[in-house]
């Protein structure tokens, strides 16, 4: 299902659903790139540039290629 949304001043025209794959990179709309570090039904993202990492829940990908979640859990700063 694809909805319209307004996001980051930015209008993103839909979203889907997506598993997110282990080691690979995604953009997110705040503009940080994320590795996936642990794949599932709740994936672990990482920053590539600031080593923040969190459980991340309702992962939603845009038609543009970039990704966010509705909410994380348990976020901390990692040795990258």
């Amino acid at each position: 299902m694809k909805i319209s949304e307004l996001s980051n001043f930015f209008i993103v025209d839909s979203y889907e659903s997506i598993a997110l794959i282990k080691g690979q990179l995604y953009e997110n709309l705040n503009g940080y790139t994320y590795r996936c570090i642990s794949d599932g039904s709740t994936p672990v993202m990482q920053s590539v540039s600031t080593g923040w990492t969190a459980e991340c829940h309702g992962v939603r990908h845009y038609s543009d290629g970039r990704i966010d979640w509705l909410s994380s859990s348990g976020g901390r700063f990692e040795e990258i």
